[in-house]
């Protein structure tokens, strides 16, 4: 009926068809990358600059990147910067610091990659904060003008700070001579002389006197009035009236009311000027309070510049970490402007335990993760698109192409692992036969 032609044009198509199939189907796993005879793959190695590709040989592993003779197990979770990770292989730049996915490797001690608001970027500590660890700033002793165990703010460990004491001076005709001072770059410089009168010089300590109890404490012949060397000023009053200026302030006569924090009217050698106290000192006017150290508010001492201190920077104003939904934070350290500085580090896609204050890394139930995200063989989130050998071990129910897919994704020229869309069942474009695909 088909005659001896009819039929050996038929098996010419037969043969035809089964090689666009062949070819077809080794277009798709080649476009991996993939080892010959790998469920994935064709051709050697990956591709340059490529996400995907395998080494030769069967079974080869998945290649990201497309780096030459790079061959890591394909991972589709590596998290993006300011992610938290247990690891740098769990990062897609390869660093993880602090528990954060960071840009760089960031080992300075004085170096940070969780500084709030900047996660995953690696930042000086700021100034007076401690170091990552002790050892990184080894402290030093003052008289060394050395390191002082904190950071200086751009990075590094920080000496004791310009004019600290490093040697104790000498007293001679009521002024301290011969004393050190630091210079703020790890050496002690001799001082200048400081005059200390109307005080004397305390000679077993080799500073001035700050007040005194009798007149020995005074110098050239000064005497001792209510702690302070000096005569009693002219203008001691009682009350306003007495005063042309009709304030009468600290006991004396005063150019203005002078009655606010850490002001006075009577300081040595500025009796009848309003002046701010030194630093450090008294509130006279009892104004400042002291606010404790967790407010790194006022400490109830005074500025020098007429207001109340602040706690200094490094003062710890939270001794521990805390859990507040998915976010830890660290202990906390005043920044010396009244702010106690915490550093709040994303736990998601696990939850924060409150019961230890610190980020789960595992999880037993989706209690162990963040709102909204599952507990999947003691990892929190799912893990797809990801290698995989059976249906079974895809949340989607899908194992195509060895990678877990959305769909199926079991049709001719169709691919769940094509370069930049893995996961998602695709149709494989220029084949190396044009119409080894067509209808």
């Amino acid at each position: 009926m088909w005659g001896r032609a009819g039929i050996l044009k038929v098996a010419v198509l037969a043969a035809a068809l089964a090689t666009a199939s062949v070819a077809c189907e080794s277009n798709a796993l080649r476009v991996l990358g993939g080892a010959a005879g790998h469920p994935v793959g064709g051709s050697a190695g990956g591709v340059a600059g490529h996400p995907v590709g395998r080494d030769a040989g069967a079974g080869g592993a998945i290649k990201l990147g497309g780096d030459a003779g790079v061959d890591r197990p394909f991972d589709a979770t590596v998290a993006p910067l300011g992610a938290s990770c247990t690891g740098g292989t769990a990062c897609a730049s390869g660093h993880c610091v602090e528990g954060i996915c960071c840009d760089s490797a960031c080992a300075g001690g004085c170096q940070t990659c969780s500084a709030p608001g900047a996660l995953g970027t690696c930042l000086a500590r700021i100034a007076a904060s401690l170091p990552r660890q002790a050892a990184d700033c080894p402290p030093s002793a003052p008289a060394t003008c050395g390191l002082d165990g904190t950071c200086d703010g751009a990075g590094a460990c920080r000496f004791y700070l310009l004019g600290s004491t490093c040697l104790s001076g000498l007293c001679a005709n009521g002024a301290v001579t011969e004393g050190g001072v630091c210079d703020g770059q790890g050496s002690c410089r001799p001082g200048p002389t400081l005059v200390c009168a109307p005080y004397g010089c305390d000679s077993a300590t080799g500073r001035c006197k700050p007040s005194c109890v009798n007149d020995d404490d005074c110098f050239g012949g000064q005497h001792c009035h209510n702690g302070v060397c000096g005569d009693p000023p002219r203008e001691a009053c009682g009350a306003n009236e007495e005063c042309a200026s009709g304030f009468c302030t600290d006991g004396v006569c005063c150019d203005t009311a002078c009655t606010g924090a850490c002001v006075s009217c009577a300081l040595p050698g500025l009796v009848g000027t309003c002046s701010p106290t030194p630093a450090g000192g008294p509130d006279p006017h009892a104004l400042c309070v002291d606010q404790g150290a967790p407010s790194c508010g006022h400490d109830g001492t005074c500025d020098g510049k007429g207001g109340c201190g602040l706690y200094v920077a490094g003062v710890t104003c939270a001794a521990t970490s805390s859990c507040s939904g998915t976010l830890w934070s660290s202990p906390g350290r005043c920044d010396g402007a009244g702010t106690c500085q915490r550093q709040m580090i994303p736990c998601t896609p696990y939850a924060c335990d409150p019961q230890t204050n610190a980020c789960h890394n595992a999880c037993v139930t989706a209690d162990d993760c963040a709102p909204g995200q599952p507990c999947m063989n003691g990892s929190c989130g799912t893990r797809e698109p990801a290698v995989c050998s059976a249906d079974a071990e895809c949340a989607s129910g899908f194992c195509a192409q060895s990678v877990c897919c959305t769909t199926r994704c079991d049709g001719p020229c169709f691919s769940c692992a094509l370069p930049g869309t893995i996961g998602s069942c695709m149709p494989v474009t220029n084949p190396p036969d044009a119409g080894a695909c067509a209808p």
